[in-house]
């Protein structure tokens, strides 16, 4: 995964990818913003306390809840972005790195934005639950390992499936992340690192994105040479 995330970073420059860059990271902070201000006006319009300072004082801690809420939700729902720009990512990543995979399947855009939509209603909801958990295992120092294990496995499984229904069908897609299901944890687990970074976190459906290109193409050789091998 060394390897796929060197390439990564040294394919950041390629024209065709800054370009996407760009436009995604426009297209992620209005996202932030929006989630920011529809967290908000959801924590604002609940009234917890009749006294006056209680709820005022509730007020101030919402700003700071908004923040946090929005910062923990931005990476599940900022891949709904990976709907407009997959193809063309996976594209750039393939011609430079792997060119001897061949045209991959024409996927109808009604298949990815399912699958986007689906993983982030999914996502949205279990952090939501799993909120007081982080809360509470904050104290203890481990809040921060649920969260990367918890949108490792999501964030990993979403942005397999986006990449690899490409060139295989659900079956085989199924069959290859059970297969190798602790390095696409592992893969999604750097994602979401990258996607609590700040500033990074703009960037993250890209990378996220051209890194899964180079450890599903990887899974794939690897999976093909154990069967040839009769393994």
């Amino acid at each position: 995964m060394l390897a796929a995330l060197s390439k990564t970073l040294g394919q950041i420059t390629d024209p065709r990818i800054r370009s996407i860059l760009w436009k995604t990271l426009l297209l992620a902070l209005s996202l932030f913003i929006l989630l920011f201000m529809g967290v908000g006006v959801m924590l604002s319009e609940t009234q917890f306390f009749a006294m006056g300072w209680l709820e005022s004082t509730m007020e101030w801690l919402g700003g700071i809840a908004t923040l946090v809420l929005a910062w923990i939700l931005f990476p599940s729902v900022v891949v709904l972005i990976l709907s407009f720009f997959l193809e063309d990512v996976a594209q750039a990543v393939e011609d430079r790195h792997h060119p001897d995979l061949g045209p991959a399947r024409v996927q109808p855009w009604r298949e990815v934005v399912v699958i986007a939509v689906k993983f982030a209603f999914i996502a949205i909801i279990l952090n939501v639950l799993a909120l007081p958990l982080y809360i509470l295992l904050y104290f203890v120092g481990i809040g921060i390992v649920l969260y990367y294990l918890l949108n490792g496995y999501l964030l990993g499984r979403e942005y397999f499936e986006l990449v690899a229904l490409r060139r295989l069908t659900a079956a085989d897609a199924a069959t290859l992340r059970r297969a190798f299901s602790g390095r696409i944890v592992l893969c999604g687990a750097l994602i979401a690192f990258l996607s609590s970074l700040p500033l990074i976190n703009l960037l993250a459906p890209v990378m996220g994105t051209m890194l899964m290109v180079h450890v599903v193409a990887d899974l794939r050789r690897e999976h093909e040479a154990h069967h040839a091998s009769g393994g």
